[in-house]
């Protein structure tokens, strides 16, 4: 099973050390195990009102796909694939994402507002992952808006990278790299959550104003995760 983002999101343990908000690959060929149906990490399963969710599954990776042209030019083609060595239980609290399809591998989406989930800082000055998930929303900005916030020479390609956020205290930061750029979209049917980006990279100050980050844009990698699928 392949690509697969849920409801409650996946964990992967050890946490990924990460230098600004970039994943390292190298990091992910050395993972332990990936945690599916997390919310708190403190807790299994996790419990509010004294209603539970399922309790957590642990799966280890059996092969990892990482995009043959990653970091070439830098930082561009920031994404890999997973292959769990097992099926996984989908239920209330485990669930698939939707890859983007038709007319959406087209759309650009500036302006409208996306959302972000991860266990990343939240706290800056305190630099330690959360133990909840946590959600924040973003807009999705020109490409252009995000060169303004590098010092550096830096190539943003549109058909596979997104600008999004640039809100105070509303951002993705380090340790939530690979997660999901959520958008619900009633396509073709009824609304659904649409995989539309993977957190990047962006400044190491997180939520600043006017400091939007980098996103992975799915929609130009479909057919290469397509083509690296199976049952």
């Amino acid at each position: 099973m392949d690509l697969l983002q849920v409801q409650r999101l996946v964990e992967i343990i050890p946490p990924i050390p990460m230098k600004l908000k970039y994943t390292s690959h190298n990091a992910l060929l050395n993972m332990g195990r990936i945690v599916l149906g997390e919310v708190d990490t403190t807790r299994d399963p996790d419990c509010d009102l004294n209603i539970c969710a399922a309790p957590i599954q642990r799966v280890k990776p059996e092969r990892i796909f990482v995009h043959p042209s990653y970091n070439n030019p830098p930082y561009a083609n920031d994404i890999s694939l997973i292959r769990l060595n097992r099926k996984v239980d989908l239920n209330g609290w485990v669930a698939p994402i939707c890859l983007p399809h038709g007319k959406q591998l087209t759309k650009f989406y500036v302006g409208e507002i996306m959302e972000i989930a991860g266990w990343g800082t939240t706290d800056i000055s305190k630099p330690k992952t959360s133990k909840m998930l946590m959600f924040v929303k973003v807009p999705i900005l020109e490409a252009n808006r995000c060169l303004q916030s590098f010092n550096v020479e830096l190539n943003i390609n549109a058909s596979t990278q997104m600008c999004a956020g640039g809100e105070a205290n509303q951002d993705s930061c380090g340790g939530d790299s690979g997660g999901p750029l959520m958008f619900v979209e009633a396509y073709k049917g009824p609304p659904r959550y649409y995989a539309m980006g993977l957190v990047s990279f962006g400044i190491k100050h997180c939520g600043k104003k006017d400091k939007p980050a980098i996103y992975t844009r799915v929609a130009g990698f479909v057919k290469w995760i397509l083509d690296h699928m199976s049952p």
